[in-house]
């Protein structure tokens, strides 16, 4: 099984050689769940502050679209309608921060596995124009074929299961209901709106 990787990153074909424009059409909240023991987040607790990530970014006026990794965590993508990369990973990196502080019990921003203390991983280094995740659709290479499955926010919720989207009932799914992410690269968005409201929830005091 070989998953199929995307980036943010537009390629153009300006010159000879092509290469990657300075557009990011989307930065990527990667909330990694620990290895499962004592004491440590599950899968509950991502979805959790996944909700809570849609939750602030309603708040900036920033649409968002979630699905499974595949594997243990959730990915929650949000457009930016092709902005800088420099600011779209200064946007997502604040936004990890806002939930870390928020959550510190059950988030981190911390690379460091000792440091995250079992806690769920706000990884929003995927960010970059070199930089990919595994792609909405793809196969993973898990002993119960699990594929990296677009969800409604609805569906988002403690009962989720991410086992359950399989090579088996994925495509039936997709049939039946359609594509939860298909506007994930057409949808307006407002960064300077955006900005101006992640300056005010920075500015806010603590909950």
């Amino acid at each position: 099984c070989i998953p199929i990787q995307i980036s943010g990153a537009r390629v153009t074909d300006d010159d000879a050689t092509g290469g990657l424009a300075d557009a990011c059409d989307f930065f990527t909240l990667d909330l990694d769940v620990p290895e499962p023991a004592a004491g440590a987040r599950t899968f509950t607790d991502a979805v959790r502050l996944a909700r809570e990530a849609k939750a602030l970014l309603d708040e900036l006026g920033l649409p968002s679209f979630a699905k499974t990794s595949g594997q243990r965590g959730l990915h929650v993508l949000v457009p930016l309608g092709g902005a800088p990369f420099a600011a779209a990973h200064a946007l997502a990196h604040l936004v990890a921060k806002v939930l870390e502080s928020r959550f510190p019990d059950v988030a981190t921003t911390a690379l460091s596995i000792p440091e995250r203390a079992g806690r769920v991983l706000l990884d929003v280094g995927h960010t970059h124009p070199l930089r990919t995740i595994v792609a909405p659709y793809s196969l993973r290479a898990h002993p119960l074929a699990t594929v990296s499955t677009p969800l409604t926010w609805d569906e988002v919720e403690p009962s989720l299961d991410p086992r359950a989207h399989d090579l088996r009932s994925v495509p039936s799914r997709l049939a039946r209901s359609g594509d939860p992410m298909r506007a994930l690269l057409t949808v307006p968005v407002d960064m300077q709106r955006a900005t101006s409201a992640l300056e005010r929830v920075l500015r806010a005091p603590a909950r």
